[in-house]
């Protein structure tokens, strides 16, 4: 398992990130995927949207890393009905994590809309590619490229260099410089 300290030559603030532990089974080398709670879609009318991320493997970056993760309109009409119909498990997730219910609708009608108007298909948030393969955040399966076997070998907090950036709807970079 590698240190999870990372360090950070330009002096960026560290800050806790999520990440998943991705070790080769033959060679045990690892990667890792880190997630960043400050990406968002700068919308049309100047609103932000929170990026949902994927663990993915990018073909272009050629590495395990962090994607867009584009939820069907049918999974959050599902999800903007449990809210509606106050379904106890979805107000209770809701009340875990401090988020006000009618909060928490307004962002999916917005999101709705967002995901309504989105023409491309999920990217890579590092460098924007469409090569981009899902994989699992939990447990052993196989490289989506190489077919090497890889298993989930830890998962949580870190410190890392905090990554903020804005995206455009439909998924580009902002500043192309800030690519986390």
């Amino acid at each position: 398992m590698p240190d999870k300290r990372q360090h950070d030559p330009a002096g960026d603030q560290q800050m806790g990130r999520g990440f998943v532990a991705y070790t080769f089974l033959e060679s045990g080398r690892t990667e890792l995927a880190l997630y960043s709670a400050f990406l968002n879609y700068r919308l049309a009318d100047d609103t932000l949207l929170w990026v949902l991320q994927d663990t993915i493997y990018c073909a272009a970056c050629q590495r395990i890393t962090m994607g867009e993760k584009l939820p069907s309109l049918e999974d959050l009409a599902a999800e903007l009905k449990l809210l509606d119909d106050h379904d106890t498990f979805t107000l209770e997730g809701l009340a875990f994590l401090e988020r006000d219910p009618e909060e928490h609708r307004q962002e999916l009608l917005r999101r709705i809309k967002w995901r309504g108007d989105r023409q491309s298909p999920a990217k890579c948030l590092h460098c924007s590619s469409t090569e981009i393969h899902s994989i699992p955040s939990r447990g052993e399966f196989d490289h989506p490229v190489t077919g090497q076997r890889l298993d989930v070998t830890d998962e949580g907090w870190i410190d890392a260099a905090s990554w903020e950036a804005e995206f455009s709807p439909e998924g580009f970079p902002l500043d192309p410089t800030n690519i986390g």
